[in-house]
């Protein structure tokens, strides 16, 4: 295979522009620093406020051992998409057994809309996402909200403001777990425990 001047001009190019994000070990200590010092900041009482990095504490105090087993529902809103998972898990040296998932859009609308057309579009996808996987058992259910939320309790969480485009002014302050929770109320979704 022969190589074109083309090809080895393209590679230089490359070569150079990548030179341009490479640090030294230097550089990289002090970009180690600088986020040390801003997660110190986001975790202090006096500063966690104006911190860039916020960092809350989890009412998660221990893993999983292992006694795990059955199915559950997972729901994970991070953006412009929604998914619906059901993990089943074995006996301990199995681990997860078997993974389903369906991912829906969230559209720009929705985004922007009230958080009871939100919280029903979320409930919408998983009422489809049983009757898709024709589950018919009431399910434990993990909920994975990946916006700015102060946890008060394993399954209580306050939304302290929206990113990734969403805009809903309306939730803001409020327990996203408990909009959830009234969502499948009104849905009259059978399901098991919720969890945040």
């Amino acid at each position: 295979m022969t190589v074109s001047s083309g090809d080895t001009t393209a590679h230089l190019d490359v070569d150079r522009i990548l030179s341009l994000f490479q640090l030294s070990k230097e550089q990289l200590h002090m970009v180690m620093c600088r986020l040390r010092e801003e997660m110190e900041r986001g975790l202090s009482r006096d500063t966690y406020q104006e911190a860039p990095v916020r960092m809350l504490p989890t009412f998660i105090c221990s893993l999983p051992a292992g006694r795990v087993n059955g199915s559950f529902l997972a729901l994970d809103l991070g953006g412009t998409n929604f998914q619906v998972l059901r993990v089943r898990f074995g006996s301990p040296c199995e681990g997860v057994k078997h993974v389903v998932s369906e991912t829906y859009r969230i559209s720009h609308e929705l985004m922007q809309a009230s958080g009871q057309q939100l919280f029903d579009y979320i409930v919408d996808c998983i009422a489809r996402f049983l009757s898709n996987q024709n589950i018919k058992e009431p399910l434990s259910l993990g909920f994975t909200f990946s916006f700015p939320y102060k946890q008060i309790g394993l399954d209580q969480g306050i939304l302290l403001n929206w990113t990734k485009g969403f805009n809903i002014p309306h939730c803001v302050g409020k327990d996203v777990v408990q909009l959830l929770r009234e969502a499948i109320q009104r849905w009259q979704v059978p399901m098991g425990s919720h969890n945040s």
